[in-house]
């Protein structure tokens, strides 16, 4: 699915398309309750071109789907006991979401609520929330469908509903990224090399197979290759040499910070795969690798601070 940006161009034909809905979606007084201009208001959604968080899905030119999406919540959502607590400018919400009554019962919103969840994402939000009315029981399991936990509930004054309780959700990812996994041949000198080279740091005590290391809020775990072998009962085979199947990325200051920080990986012992080099691009990066062989990349695209 592709969504398009609208543009004041689109206006009137956002309005008609949501008096349609309004008028012509099925049992719309008892669910979402919405009222010709008041509910989606002629204001609210100019005012959503205007910021650029209007969005169409449209067949053949015409609007069969629309919502807004803000790159920031209000404080209507303050009062919510949310599962992280993140800054407003932080928070994607979706807001008056429809699909024309004509391609209703097709996964055309639950398709334009992914392509939401997407956006915020790319967009660098921590969190997508949305509300809905406590009466509006088959939206709630839509959005409970696609990972969208209920959080809490507030009464409410809306102009076409007057005071009601309205349920708010927050989107819960089914995975979380954790850790990357490296398997050592020997725990202790890449603890060393790691430790020195980076700056991890490790309660490890130095005798149980698996190591955790911490950067900041960047985590990498350790476990010796014949230890993993004898708990999963299977041999494997391992890269000779240079491990060209994946990299560990490092960000630095800048250029100079990549010829200095080379420097002195090799001094502790890393392997030099590529010395500091400008790229096309414009990023100055080099390619060394640990004592196992795994390559890493330490780059910035800073010339100078």
């Amino acid at each position: 699915m592709k969504l398009q940006k609208a543009t004041i161009e689109d206006y009137e034909s956002i309005i008609a398309f949501y008096d349609d809905v309004t008028e012509r979606t099925p049992d719309m007084e008892y669910y979402a309750r919405w009222k010709k201009g008041l509910h989606p208001t002629h204001d609210g959604v100019r005012a959503y071109i205007g910021e650029g968080s209007m969005y169409l899905y449209k067949e053949d030119n015409a609007i069969v789907g629309a919502m807004a999406v803000t790159m920031y919540q209000g404080e209507d959502y303050h009062a919510i006991t949310w599962s992280q607590q993140v800054p407003d400018t932080e928070v994607a919400v979706i807001h008056i979401l429809a699909v024309s009554p004509d391609h209703q019962g097709k996964g055309i919103g639950s398709e334009m609520i992914l392509e939401a969840i997407r956006l915020a994402q790319t967009n660098g939000m921590k969190a997508v929330r949305l509300d809905a009315l406590a009466s509006n029981i088959p939206a709630h399991k839509i959005y409970k469908s696609l990972g969208f936990g209920y959080r809490d509930q507030q009464h409410l004054y809306a102009e076409n509903t007057g005071w009601t309780d309205f349920y708010f959700f927050e989107y819960q990812s089914r995975f979380k990224f954790n850790t990357i996994g490296l398997f050592t041949t020997d725990n202790k000198v890449t603890v060393d090399f790691y430790t020195k080279v980076f700056g991890f740091t490790t309660s490890w005590d130095g005798e149980q197979p698996n190591v955790e290391m911490a950067l900041g809020e960047m985590r990498i775990i350790l476990f010796p290759r014949d230890a993993f072998e004898q708990m999963v009962s299977q041999k494997f085979q391992y890269p000779q040499g240079l491990n060209g199947t994946m990299e560990l990325s490092f960000d630095v200051p800048s250029f100079a910070d990549v010829d200095k920080e080379y420097l002195n990986a090799l001094h502790y012992g890393a392997k030099p795969v590529l010395p500091p080099t400008t790229e096309p691009w414009g990023q100055r990066t080099c390619y060394i690798a640990d004592p196992d062989g795994n390559l890493i990349e330490i780059g910035s695209f800073v010339e100078k601070q």
